[in-house]
């Protein structure tokens, strides 16, 4: 007859195999939400390269499910889209498996949907206890929805203010001497930011406001609004340098562009700031999808960069105060 492991050691095999059950379901959870943001971003920048819409799930669902099997249907794929959209700032499931957030897709209003799942979460539920509770809230929402808003009702202001850096145009970091190699005598190596490296000498240094911390404040053409929170811009860097950047608002999140009120933020910002109209932008470093935090200064008609930097409107707080942009909760 087999020998049964003593008790501790059962224990401890129960524990480490649980804990890689978890880790595998976060793991899985953070793939379909990984999926979701490359779609929504294929959707939102790749025009031109790239099939849209249903056209996009589709072709997705046809060509991964020939390469990966079953798991990839149109069905699933929106449903990673929908997951990454209304989860934009960082992957829920650290928290949640995939299971649990596909219920919690039925909760239509956001904010419910956050406190179910803090709840979810903070009581450590399972799949059929999440779906009780909203069956329960759509039923709850049912009944609520036949009391209609007044179309006259309008949000107050958002009080939040941001914290917010004017500088001076051309601020530069130093690069530390350690770090350049056969640096000449009388030049300084300038990081201008945005993985550019510029070595010039004193005197031609003479303009620039050099910090010894990352740091840039530049003058810069709309080239294209992705959506209320993002756009492409051509960055005058000085020295001839022109450098093409995808900004991110700093310190705000708009909806999603395939919710009305995410077209309306991107409309807003298009009117603010058209193509092709001068901005000033200060930013000091990236997010982790590499695109550069920015504070965003325009002033409608000034074709004057330094007007623009210290009397212009904070486009980021402006957002923010229309009620078109919640403070971004990094």
């Amino acid at each position: 007859m087999p020998k049964q492991p003593v008790k501790t050691s059962y224990q401890k095999l129960i524990t480490d195999l649980e804990a890689l059950y978890l880790n595998a379901r976060k793991t899985v959870a953070t793939m379909y939400w990984q999926m979701g943001q490359r779609i929504v971003e294929a959707e939102q920048d790749g025009r031109g390269r790239a099939p849209y819409g249903k056209k996009l799930i589709a072709g997705l669902a046809k060509d991964l499910t020939a390469r990966l099997g079953s798991g990839f249907s149109k069905s699933n794929l929106e449903r990673m889209r929908r997951v990454y959209s209304e989860n934009r700032i960082a992957p829920p499931a650290v928290q949640l498996p995939w299971s649990h957030q596909v219920e919690l897709l039925a909760v239509k209003d956001p904010k419910r949907r956050q406190m179910i799942a803090k709840k979810v979460v903070q009581e450590n539920l399972d799949r059929d206890s999440v779906r009780r509770i909203v069956k329960a809230e759509k039923k709850t929402q049912q009944r609520l929805g036949l009391r209609a808003t007044p179309v006259s009702a309008s949000p107050a202001p958002n009080p939040v203010v941001l914290k917010v850096t004017r500088g001076r145009l051309s601020t530069v970091n130093r690069v530390a001497a350690s770090r350049v190699i056969n640096t000449p005598r009388g030049t300084v190596t300038l990081n201008l930011g945005f993985d550019l490296w510029r070595q010039v000498s004193l005197a031609e240094a003479k303009g620039m406001t050099i910090t010894d911390k990352p740091e840039y404040t530049y003058s810069a053409r709309v080239e294209k609004i992705i959506d209320g929170d993002t756009l492409w811009a051509q960055i005058d860097c000085g020295f001839g340098i022109v450098a093409r950047q995808k900004l991110r608002f700093q310190g705000i999140d708009t909806p999603e562009l395939d919710t009305p009120e995410g077209r309306r933020a991107k409309n807003f910002v298009a009117k603010r700031i058209p193509a092709g109209a001068l901005i000033v932008v200060y930013t000091h470093k990236s997010d982790k999808y590499d695109r550069y935090l920015a504070d965003i200064f325009y002033l409608p008609g000034c074709s004057d960069a330094a007007r623009i930097l210290n009397k212009g409107v904070f486009l980021n707080q402006e957002l923010l105060n229309t009620n078109h942009a919640r403070v971004w909760a990094r």
